[in-house]
């Protein structure tokens, strides 16, 4: 069986999602690295795989799947030896879409405002409209954890996806543990994971490093 190729940059939180997904699962990705800054997304061969030329896509013996949360949902629908990463059960599927949703739209949407200008614009500083922006997206996920995890009292790919973006923010935007005591113990919870780091915590070191840096190196 040949193991399917994801294409993915381990800077990105939606690539270290899939990463998550795919060590949970025990499944071995061939990962090839996208060079964002060399254009390797724009290239045709690239986008004939994805025409929204982002990271990461995968290709599973011909099958593409591009957008980090449908992968997931592939991945654990094909792959899982159980449903217990996106649950069958339509009550408790509908929890972790919405977080997956809230990732995609408030988390990492809000995150980017301040990443992509940083990166690619030669943003000198983080506004901070900006970054207040992110501590009300702190406080919605604060709230929304009054269990375990982010989609009740068991791991899913709901918490893989949040995960993937809030350790790459707190780098450059703090949570304060005294304000979000929730998201600090989920954030413990999910680092047990033997796998996390590999997979998550590094890459999200990395991109928040870099971050810093380019904004010193500016001023």
């Amino acid at each position: 069986m040949v193991n399917p190729i994801l294409y993915t940059l381990h800077l990105s939180p939606p690539c270290r999602a899939v990463e998550l997904t795919a060590k949970a699962l025990g499944l071995h990705l061939d990962q090839r690295v996208v060079n964002l800054m060399a254009g390797d997304h724009l290239k045709p061969e690239y986008l004939k795989m994805n025409p929204r030329h982002t990271v990461p896509v995968l290709d599973d013996n011909g099958t593409i799947v591009y957008e980090s949360h449908a992968i997931m949902i592939y991945l654990v629908s094909k792959y899982g030896k159980d449903d217990s990463l996106y649950p069958k059960d339509l009550a408790k599927q509908s929890k972790v879409n919405a977080a997956l949703f809230f990732e995609s739209g408030v988390l990492f949407a809000r995150m980017r405002t301040i990443t992509y200008p940083i990166f690619l614009e030669g943003c000198r500083e983080i506004p901070s409209a900006k970054a207040e922006d992110v501590r009300k997206a702190y406080q919605l996920l604060e709230d929304t954890l009054v269990e375990n995890y982010v989609a009740g009292s068991s791991l899913t790919i709901g918490d893989f996806s949040c995960i993937s973006t809030i350790s790459s923010a707190m780098g450059f935007i703090p949570i304060d543990r005294t304000k979000f005591p929730r998201i600090h113990g989920w954030i413990n919870r999910l680092k047990e994971l033997p796998y996390y780091e590999e997979a998550n915590g590094g890459g999200a070191t990395q991109l928040s490093t870099e971050v810093l840096k380019l904004l010193e190196k500016r001023n």
